[in-house]
């Protein structure tokens, strides 16, 4: 769901054109879905979704929160 409050944890790095990736860790112990944002330098795509691979593999990666 869009909020203008989720822009501010994007925008910042479109301006400055760094590439930025989402990484789902699994569920707190409420059953919430966490997860980080990892942040590289210029041309660290490769980088990046490599780290998050292998946060995902640690962590558990997606999960689908349980019911409430």
């Amino acid at each position: 769901m869009f909020t203008p409050g989720n822009m501010c944890y994007t925008f910042i790095w479109n301006i400055m054109s760094t590439p930025v990736v989402a990484c789902p860790l699994g569920l707190n112990r409420d059953g919430v879905p966490i997860g980080c944002q990892i942040v590289g330098a210029p041309n660290s795509e490769r980088l990046l979704i490599s780290v998050a691979q292998e946060l995902e593999r640690k962590f558990g990666g997606w999960t689908p929160p349980g019911r409430f």
